[in-house]
């Protein structure tokens, strides 16, 4: 799977500093855009498919603050890193606030830059094996409800059940049997 990174800062070097700071490559990343500030950053990932967003905080428009309060808010697959000049743990303490997946102290080396990446990366997999997992035991679940749904009586633990599915009785299929004793299908196979 190849990541793609938004890098987002006010500084167009720095923006192209990141952009060509690392090999993304050999981190199975791609970076798919770098916008000057978080209102920028906000439209780039209404439009685009976007992993890893890297920001600065202190920007004109929206701050890198805001813009990971928007993918905490909108886009909670999206896991983002702030590389900053500021190291105020008020900063700090609210980007932990938006599972911020690291904090970046500016000047960065790549060590510290590619270990927030990867941590990055760990938790989208982490992520989506867990949604894969989920998605198959609800389909299970479903399917064994609604033939206990067909077998038996109505129930009124049926519509609490169906909605932890986020099913509900207002769909439904409508199925008809008609029960035709063993013996009859013997008898018509030895015909």
């Amino acid at each position: 799977m190849i990541f793609k990174i938004l890098v987002v800062d006010d500084e167009a070097t720095m923006r192209k500093g990141i952009t060509n700071f690392m090999n993304w490559d050999s981190l199975d990343c791609q970076v798919v855009g770098a916008v000057e500030n978080g209102l920028a950053a906000m439209d780039f990932l209404k439009n685009s498919d976007v992993n890893i967003v890297l920001t600065d905080i202190k920007m004109p428009g929206a701050d890198g603050l805001e813009l990971a309060r928007f993918i905490h808010d909108e886009y909670p697959q999206i896991k983002v890193i702030i590389l900053t000049g500021y190291a105020d743990f008020e900063y700090a303490k609210t980007a932990i606030k938006y599972d911020v997946v690291s904090f970046i102290v500016k000047p960065t080396n790549k060590r510290d830059l590619f270990d927030a990446v990867k941590k990055a990366q760990e938790q989208i997999i982490i992520s989506r094996n867990r949604s894969s997992i989920a998605k198959e035991e609800i389909a299970f679940l479903r399917d064994q409800l609604l033939l206990e749904m067909t077998t038996m009586p109505y129930v009124p633990s049926f519509v609490k059940r169906l909605s932890k599915l986020n099913l509900s009785l207002n769909d439904y299929y409508v199925a008809a049997f008609q029960l035709v004793p063993l013996e009859n299908d013997i008898t018509a196979l030895k015909k």
